[in-house]
């Protein structure tokens, strides 16, 4: 019986893992898709940022297709005339990770996401009844 709760919970954990990674891949499109939007907005070509950001198009067209260059975003929203914010989430309110504006902040949100996980893995191994951690 024990095994069966603990196979029923590593499934339960591996459909998570799976959808966690497919909002990732939904997300990292959106960027993507965001970023392309703001340069047509902002009226200007792919070479045209390409060159701006010291890429080649190759790279820059990278951006607009698959590899979010988050180390490049700020770069990016301020060539294009938009936020970092707005790059990442677009018009959907920002988690309270990303609205972290100081490191302090930041390891703050990073601390209470870390609790939370910690209570729903707890809740999840209660509502297994496994009784175990």
């Amino acid at each position: 019986m024990q095994g069966s709760r603990t196979r029923g919970s590593a499934t339960k954990n591996r459909i998570l893992r799976k959808m966690l990674a497919q909002m990732a891949e939904i997300e990292r499109e959106a960027v993507c898709a965001r970023i392309a939007r703001a340069r047509k907005e902002a009226g200007l070509t792919q070479p045209e940022v390409a060159d701006l950001l010291g890429l080649s198009l190759r790279s820059y067209q990278d951006y607009e297709s698959f590899r979010v260059p988050f180390r490049r975003l700020d770069q990016i929203a301020d060539i294009l005339g938009t936020t970092k914010r707005w790059l990442l989430y677009g018009d959907n309110p920002a988690p309270a990770i990303a609205a972290a504006e100081t490191e302090s902040e930041l390891l703050e949100a990073i601390r209470q996401l870390t609790e939370e996980m910690r209570l729903f893995r707890r809740h999840d191994d209660e509502a297994g009844g496994s009784g175990a951690s």
